[in-house]
């Protein structure tokens, strides 16, 4: 046998070889660094008893020694915690997760919240629903380079018609619909959602504080940020569970919000008043009985207004002549 070795050229550009010690199977396999016709040097630690044929456990060809392509790629892969499984690393779209639970990532998947290796492609209630992606580009959302964490592409995680753009209260405030039209960054930070632009969670982050005016407002708008709908009366939104003094009077009083998140934008007008003399609920169109002062056409008739239940605990006024 020839002395010039090129066994270790599968570290370099060229395909070289991979040592095995059970010729059976190729799931032990050591990079080779160096080869003479009487040793193989080999990256790693193959223990003595790896190659025992009488070591409990061991196969009796655990030292039928043999070498492999360096370039191939494997169709199987030894997983952490669910033994060999099947693996197709060539899909358009990555290949980390398929239809057949055979993608490089998803083969060793078992609680991640997505793409398990038992088939489950959602687990759990309140997370986005994957079904139907495993022909998508997992990095088109989520970046490799951050631990797949969504929206690391640089770009937006939805639009006000797709993806997180859709859910929970984000249709009332990303651009394009709702009530206030802000941008993705004037919240997040875009390089690596859903974390916020100070580098904090929902629970923590003051990016709600301008336009939701501090203290209690700010608490209520986090604790009911999965529960939208408070303008379409929708069950179990803020408006309807805590009335829409509370959803309304979290921008309209003492501490306003502001229609920008960073503050630059229009101060909401204080609508609540000290909420004591004066102000919607005491004064003003959110009183629920007896008249409130007449209105500046009403001077000369010295009525007001009535305030009639028009369902779902909204009060109309009804002016008098």
């Amino acid at each position: 046998m020839e002395e010039d070795f090129d066994w270790e050229k599968k570290n370099d550009s060229d395909r070289g070889l991979v040592f095995v010690h059970d010729s059976t199977a190729a799931t032990g396999s050591y990079a080779i660094v160096s080869a003479t016709a009487s040793n193989i040097v080999i990256r790693g630690i193959l223990a003595p008893t790896a190659i025992a044929p009488a070591e409990q456990g061991n196969p009796a060809t655990c030292n039928t020694f043999g070498l492999i392509y360096g370039q191939l790629i494997r169709d199987v892969v030894s997983t952490p915690n669910s033994g060999s499984k099947n693996v197709k690393f060539f899909d358009p779209n990555g290949g980390f997760v398929d239809g057949n639970n055979e993608g490089i990532c998803q083969v060793c998947h078992t609680a991640t919240f997505h793409f398990r290796n038992t088939g489950e492609v959602n687990t759990g209630a309140g997370l986005f629903d994957h079904t139907g992606e495993t022909d998508s580009n997992c990095t088109d959302c989520h970046s490799h380079t951050n631990a797949f964490a969504h929206g690391g592409n640089g770009g937006s995680c939805g639009t006000t018609s797709e993806c997180h753009g859709t859910r929970e209260s984000h249709p009332t405030h990303v651009a394009g619909s709702g009530m206030v039209g802000v941008d993705c960054d004037e919240c997040h930070n875009i390089n690596n959602f859903p974390e916020f632009k100070d580098g904090e969670n929902l629970v923590n982050t003051n990016a709600c504080d301008n336009c939701h005016g501090g203290g209690l407002g700010v608490t209520l708008a986090k604790q009911y940020w999965e529960s939208p709908g408070s303008s379409n009366v929708t069950a179990g939104s803020w408006a309807v569970v805590l009335g829409e003094i509370s959803f309304c009077g979290s921008c309209h009083d003492s501490t306003p919000g502001n229609t920008l998140g960073n503050g630059a934008g229009d101060v909401a007008f204080n609508v609540m008043g000290d909420n004591s003399t004066y102000g919607f609920s005491i004064t003003g169109h959110g009183k629920v009985s007896g008249n409130c002062p007449p209105m500046y056409y009403q001077a000369g008739a010295g009525v007001g207004n009535n305030f009639v239940d028009v369902g779902n605990g909204d009060f109309c006024s009804v002016h008098c002549a």
